[in-house]
């Protein structure tokens, strides 16, 4: 547990360091968020899916690619993005950790991208916030989703430099990570469309996700859609539907109320550039979907993840003076859910923390496959 304490201090106090420069400050944070978040080793819910994953599809010949890729992503369950990715990986790395680390970096980049657009100059500050709710779920687990993010993340600094080729290029890759992405574009969308958002088209929004929104119905739409992606919808709304208890909802609404409010509230103030506009809109709805479907956990979080991202660069860009409580409600939400981690029972998966660097040098043995085997055994006895 307190290693984790003395990460997010470490990077809070490098990036409050006045002596410095600020090149140095945020070089320094992004080389310890890499280092830390990166070079983690057996830490985190999904690495022993991820690093079967890997063994499996390291294993196979270029000849049989194809063949992969049909049966890894057409019928089954892990997006062809990724499995093409990780095979060209393979390739270059010869274990899983360091295609882990690779992915990570891919994350930091994009988020270092879309900050220096948006006109962050303290991208260590705004990584503090971004660390504390999502270092245990984004950045150590959901591998797929957070290079989804990535995707999305890079194509909106590119949209905003008018670099439209690019900016198609990775939208359109985002879902080929991790359907969701799909989400994303639908939300970017609806945000360049309508010049201005109003009640009223929230009050819309609002009657259509609500009228969507069970799985019977979607299913029903997704039944005109390719059966890999009904094979997913299927495994999100019916084998993996996930609720949550009071806890979970109380403190995804500590985020999402405040965000929707006060994204939408700046955008009613006038005098600001179509990019602004564009931006807070695309937050404002996430966060107004997010809160649709606030009660079922899978589809809130992959929107919660790029929120976070989102306003978390937004604290601390050249608009902030129209969010001025944000970096609290970010503080605050950050606070809690990292609290909750800390103590809650499955921190045996992450419990004790674990660098590749430091293991391998010293030839320390890994606690990750009796972590995962008692994780496992204790999900079966509920």
């Amino acid at each position: 547990m307190l290693i984790y304490i003395i990460f997010i201090a470490t990077i809070f106090l490098v990036s409050s360091n006045r002596y410095a420069s600020l090149r140095l400050r945020n070089g320094t944070v992004i080389a310890l968020s890499f280092f830390f978040i990166g070079l983690r080793y057996e830490t985190g819910f999904d690495w022993p899916t991820y690093k079967a994953q890997y063994a499996y599809i390291s294993e196979t010949g270029i000849s049989s690619f194809f063949e992969l890729l049909g049966t890894q992503s057409l019928v089954g369950t892990v997006e062809p993005g990724y499995v093409l990715t990780t095979f060209l990986a393979s390739r270059l790395f010869s274990e899983f950790e360091f295609v882990a680390a690779f992915y990570t970096l891919v994350l930091l980049l994009s988020i270092v991208k879309l900050g220096s657009v948006l006109g962050v100059r303290n991208i260590g500050m705004a990584l503090v916030l971004i660390h504390m709710p999502l270092l245990f779920t984004l950045e150590f687990s959901t591998v797929r989703q957070s290079l989804a993010i990535a995707m999305f993340n890079f194509g909106l600094a590119y949209f905003f430099e008018k670099r439209r080729g690019l900016s198609i290029l990775f939208f359109s890759l985002s879902p080929f990570f991790q359907l969701s992405g799909i989400i994303y574009l639908a939300v970017f969308a609806m945000a360049i469309v309508s010049k201005r958002t109003s009640w009223a088209i929230f009050i819309g929004l609002t009657a259509v996700l609500i009228t969507i929104s069970t799985p019977t119905i979607l299913l029903t739409f997704g039944s005109f859609l390719p059966p890999q992606i009904v094979t997913k919808l299927e495994w999100y709304l019916i084998e993996r539907n996930q609720g949550g208890g009071i806890i979970d909802l109380g403190t995804a609404l500590i985020l999402l109320l405040p965000a929707t409010l006060l994204t939408v509230n700046a955008m009613r103030k006038h005098g600001q550039s179509r990019d602004t506009a564009t931006i807070l809109q695309v937050v404002a709805l996430m966060s107004f979907i997010a809160l649709v479907f606030v009660s079922e956990q899978t589809i809130r979080n992959r929107l919660v993840y790029e929120i976070v991202i989102l306003l978390s660069l937004l604290a601390f860009s050249r608009i902030y003076l129209i969010l001025p409580y944000m970096r609290m409600v970010l503080l605050l939400y950050g606070l809690i859910i990292l609290s909750i981690y800390l103590v809650q029972e499955s921190r045996i998966m992450y419990l004790p923390y674990q660098n590749y660097v430091g293991w391998t040098a010293f030839g320390i043995e890994s606690s990750g496959q009796d972590r995962a085997i008692e994780y496992n055994a204790r999900l079966r006895s509920r």
